[in-house]
């Protein structure tokens, strides 16, 4: 009788435990997929991207900033601007700007006013009182010049850091920004050191897309290691596939020009894309786009004429402080005035019907 209870209770033990790391599984799951979810609150508030948290994303953002200006205003209480950019291409940008600073003037409402400065009751402060107390302001410019706050195209602030040091040759490029979220991509002609960008794109893959395509948490795994080639295939191919798509666009932008097409392909041939961001690091990532071949990365030896105090301290993070960089030297974002695409080929307009005209390769 012993022998048969004691089998019994091994048996409930056994089917218990089961139940246990059953529901340990599911929990653990529901906890990564949640905490991942949280990596992308930005993307979610900026860019088209599926959010599936209770709290919304916006509010996310105003409370990580918030954070971030209480420790601002305790390092610096003589005051400081701040110079953020946003994932978004040229055609929202002044949506996304408006919405940037909206966000940016909540959390200092959230610190000044709320908190009045005390950050240990914004951290004790229950989730829930936290929602009731956050409310997203509107627009206004008066604002935000009072503020000190200026948004900035990521695509454009990843770019001037560069040009403005003279770290790019003149001429038609490719400016590529991989970040965790997005890929930042801005068309551009270097002239005095100064970019006059013509078209800029964000797209909502970066290295987090590939590692959730790829079935891992690229915070605990090697990236490369487990990164399916097919997914990283993909995600080059979307590259190529805007840069096309762009020739294209110059294609029937050279209509009446007297240019004819071979000539700008020609031009464009080996031109420089400019690769910065934490996706940078990784050669798989860092490929020709199109015809643009003439891949540089914004490392170290870019940026070796920097006189950066204890440079072997961050020299392996150059390519991701580039946008830090863009931003930290940019002025005003009122300064961000896209170059009309339409008169890129003005130069080369024909004086006769019959005369055709050749681009030239070192300008354009």
């Amino acid at each position: 009788m012993l022998a048969i209870k004691n089998e019994v209770d091994r048996k409930t033990y056994d089917e218990r435990q089961a139940k246990a790391q059953a529901k340990y599984e599911e929990e653990k799951a529901e906890y990564n997929k949640q905490r991942n979810l949280f990596r992308y609150f930005k993307q979610a508030t900026f860019a088209e991207y599926p959010w599936e948290s209770k709290y919304r994303s916006d509010l996310i953002c105003v409370w990580y900033l918030a954070y971030i200006i209480f420790l601002l205003e305790e390092w610096f209480p003589d005051g400081f601007y701040i110079n953020m950019g946003v994932p978004t291409d040229d055609k929202s940008f002044r949506q996304k700007r408006e919405l940037g600073t909206n966000i940016l003037i909540s959390a200092f409402h959230l610190v000044e006013d709320v908190y009045e400065n005390d950050i240990r009751s914004f951290l004790n402060e229950k989730v829930r009182d936290l929602v009731i107390k956050t409310e997203i302001s509107t627009f206004s410019e008066d604002d935000k010049d009072s503020y000190l706050i200026n948004i900035f195209p990521e695509a454009y602030a990843s770019l001037i850091g560069l040009t403005s040091r003279g770290k790019l040759s003149e001429g038609m490029s490719i400016n590529a920004d991989i970040g965790g979220g997005t890929t930042d991509i801005s068309f551009f002609i270097v002239k005095d050191r100064i970019p006059q960008i013509y078209k800029y794109w964000s797209i909502p893959r970066g290295l987090n897309y590939i590692a959730d395509m790829s079935g891992f948490d690229y915070s605990e795994k090697d990236f490369i290691k487990y990164a399916h080639k097919e997914i990283i295939d993909k995600f080059n191919h979307k590259k190529d596939e805007i840069v096309y798509n762009l020739s294209r666009l110059l294609i029937d932008l050279l209509r009446g020009s007297g240019i004819h097409k071979s000539s700008l392909l020609n031009a464009l041939q080996d031109r420089i894309v400019v690769y910065n961001g934490g996706g940078s690091t990784y050669p798989q990532l860092t490929t020709p786009i199109y015809r643009f071949t003439d891949v540089k990365i914004a490392d170290t030896e870019l940026w070796s004429e920097e006189l950066v105090k204890e440079k072997n301290k961050v020299e392996k993070v150059f390519n991701l402080l580039t946008t830090a960089y863009g931003l930290s030297v940019a002025i005003d974002d009122n300064d961000v005035v896209l170059c009309d695409l339409d008169k890129i080929f003005a130069q080369y307009y024909k004086e006769d019907d019959y005369e055709r005209k050749e681009i030239d390769k070192d300008v354009c």
